[in-house]
């Protein structure tokens, strides 16, 4: 069992996470093994009103599974009329119980949230691959004048991993190039999308290579909210994931507020 979640002293940021599963072959060198060096930012004068807010990780002592639990990211992504394009919190890391954050937020923008915890670094993926932007206009080209159904999305995803079969074993023989064939592998890592992503995951997100526990997808902070306040409290849950259940954890929220901070599967 977890422990419970420390109560966060003014915020705590959950969670909006989608499971990326790295493989182990490497078809046209398209995945790279280590994350880049940061970009030092330039200095600039920030007259905005901010508002500070916490949160904490929380604590893995009491369930003997969750040492699984490696590395964390989180991201708050500012946006608005009178908010500048730079606003952005953004940070990953290696997992330290209870460890605290404070982000000063300002409060003319509305922000997206995106918190994770998983597996700190490994191989990421540096090709990303989807249906409708990739995987469609090759089979047009090479399958579908033997395989009608093939020009249909879900035929092809239901048959996804017959294909990508097929695709490494070299069929349609000489048919593909190697890159092509790193789109296809790209595709299956990550699930077999119909569309691209957005946002797409940024260096730092991608320095999880594995995601356990996340917060939902829309989660979002307005600007409205802080503002007359000093302080704030975002209270989100976050939710196991695919991943986090493969490592044999068992806890299925995650809370970032109040005294009962887990909620065990039924």
């Amino acid at each position: 069992m977890f422990a419970k979640l420390p109560i966060i002293i003014s915020i705590s940021l959950a969670m909006s996470l989608t499971l990326s599963a790295c493989g182990t072959e490497n078809k046209a060198n398209y995945r790279k093994g280590t994350i880049g060096a940061p970009v030092a930012a330039e200095a600039v004068v920030d007259t905005l009103p901010r508002i500070p807010v916490k949160f904490k990780l929380p604590n893995r002592n009491a369930e003997a599974a969750a040492v699984a639990l490696t590395g964390y990211y989180y991201r708050l992504q500012g946006s608005g009329e009178s908010c500048p394009a730079t606003e952005n919190k953004e940070e990953v890391g290696a997992y330290v119980d209870d460890k605290g954050f404070i982000l000063k937020l300002a409060n003319v923008c509305d922000y997206t949230i995106t918190f994770k915890l998983g597996v700190l670094a490994g191989p990421v993926l540096t090709a990303t691959s989807n249906f409708d932007g990739n995987i469609k206009s090759i089979l047009q080209s090479n399958c579908v004048s033997c395989h009608k159904t093939y020009s249909d999305y879900a035929e092809v995803k239901a048959k996804g991993d017959l294909i990508v079969q097929r695709v490494e074993a070299g069929h349609p023989t000489g048919a593909l190039s190697d890159d092509d064939i790193a789109k296809f592998l790209a595709w299956k890592d990550e699930g077999y999308l119909e569309k691209d992503p957005s946002p797409a995951p940024t260096e730092k997100e991608n320095g999880l290579s594995a995601v356990y526990y996340r917060n939902n997808n829309n989660d979002s902070l307005k600007g409205i909210e802080l503002k007359s306040r000093t302080q704030y409290e975002l209270r989100r849950s976050l939710w196991l994931q695919a991943a986090g259940q493969s490592q044999g954890l068992k806890v299925n929220e995650l809370f970032s507020f109040d005294n009962e901070s887990i909620k065990n599967t039924p």
